[in-house]
């Protein structure tokens, strides 16, 4: 559950706080508000920021293709994030091995799925992903050209996926189907 700062919940930000939450994408005029209360002489915002984004609680990304509209740098906060896709990740047809992260005690350490996506965020420019990830609570993904990377957050294990899209198909997003997220 997202419970976050949930006592800063201004219904004036609404639609920043369902943004957060539904994509993982921070705000900056969510920010202006969380720390206008907590920022005392000297501290900057900025400061803050940087420590978030160094203990892996938020992770900067910066679209190459930023447009005048959108800004230049954009955080997200995958802890937050509180949508689950509608869809489940069919890996059977892509000939590539799955990369599976178990943990034999049967659960993932709190925490540790978050951490993995912001730090594949924050690598996003060495991987050579322009896009915008498409983040969910269990699952993330990242466009890397004409091949997908998907990250798939189950109990006991993390699932590291590599899809190429062929020319014949579109994309792989379309080809998930819609049964299994009930199990998260």
């Amino acid at each position: 559950m997202c419970y976050f700062l949930s006592f800063l919940k201004n219904p004036r930000h609404a639609a920043a706080w369902n943004e957060l939450e539904q994509t993982g994408l921070l705000s900056m005029r969510l920010v202006d508000h969380v720390f206008a209360e907590f920022l005392c002489d000297g501290q900057s915002q900025s400061d803050i920021l940087c420590m978030m984004e160094m203990y892996g609680l938020i992770a900067r990304f910066t679209p190459e293709s930023a447009d005048k509209d959108s800004p230049a740098v954009k955080y997200f906060v995958p802890a937050q994030l509180c949508s689950c896709p509608e869809i489940e990740l069919d890996t059977s047809f892509t000939g590539i091995c799955s990369l599976y992260i178990y943990f034999p005690d049967g659960f993932l350490p709190h925490g540790l799925f978050p951490q993995l996506v912001s730090r594949f965020i924050a690598g996003c420019p060495e991987l050579g992903c322009k896009d915008e990830p498409n983040l969910f609570q269990n699952l993330a993904r990242f466009i890397l050209g004409q091949t997908d990377l998907f990250l798939i957050c189950k109990q006991s294990f993390v699932e590291v996926v590599l899809q190429t899209k062929s020319p014949t198909m579109k994309t792989v997003w379309p080809r998930l189907s819609a049964s299994a997220w009930t199990r998260f």
